[in-house]
């Protein structure tokens, strides 16, 4: 279906078709200085081309700066909303704007403010010029604070899953479990490989949360399937 021969792909759905067997564990020390941040953004391509700004600007800063940067579309966020109204206990500090189309996400990490600083306006600086609105950004500085941002993180799966609860999920109508596909792709082809995969899914009549990390370029994407005739489309 997709013309991107640099694609890796695996399908799996809650260990249905796949399972992992072994994984790699890497344990950083906590750093001194810790900020976080999500921004909201009108189009893929702005949230996008925000996030290649982010990791070109790491490019020249000390190793480790940048941590992690991670995407959501329209479907993703909508779905976290959906799950929270039905679980007001998985409220997150943040509240996800009204229209809100797409996200990125950050954590910075350093020894010193001295040395995140400059990240820290450059990065303030590309979202502004990619359209974001200062208003309705999120900021959380401290382990303390940052850990609003891993939980909304992880709310994009759970959100996901939550779709095919019948019963439990009135706003979104599921009633049969997802299907989850992961995506790998290089930073020069996100913008081209994930547009490709929305125009897709709407061609077939298909909703999905896209989401995953644009420093790794791998993504996951949550089918949804509302029907029988969705799911077995998707």
């Amino acid at each position: 279906v997709f013309d991107m021969p640099d694609a890796a792909c695996f399908f799996g759905s809650e260990g249905m078709l796949g399972i992992i067997t072994e994984l790699d564990l890497i344990v950083k020390p906590v750093p001194e200085e810790l900020w976080a941040a999500v921004f909201f953004f009108d189009t893929s391509k702005a949230a996008l081309e925000f996030a290649r700004d982010c990791m070109k600007i790491e490019c020249s800063l000390p190793e480790g700066a940048l941590v992690s940067l991670e995407y959501m579309n329209k479907r993703c966020l909508d779905t976290i909303s959906c799950f929270i109204k039905n679980y007001p206990a998985k409220a997150i500090a943040g509240r996800i704007p009204e229209n809100s189309r797409f996200a990125v996400s950050l954590d910075l990490h350093g020894s010193q403010f001295s040395t995140l600083e400059p990240l820290l306006e450059a990065v303030m600086q590309h979202a502004l010029d990619r359209g974001t609105d200062p208003d309705t950004s999120w900021a959380f500085s401290g382990s303390t604070e940052a850990r609003q941002l891993t939980a909304f993180r992880h709310l994009a799966m759970e959100s996901a899953l939550f779709l095919g609860k019948p019963g439990l999920n009135k706003d979104a109508g599921a009633s049969h479990p997802g299907l989850v596909l992961d995506v790998e792709t290089g930073p020069d082809q996100m913008i081209k490989f994930l547009g490709q995969i929305e125009t897709t899914l709407s061609h077939e009549g298909l909703t999905g949360s896209i989401f995953g990390s644009c420093g790794t370029g791998r993504f996951r994407v949550a089918l949804d399937s509302g029907s029988r005739e969705q799911y077995d489309k998707g």
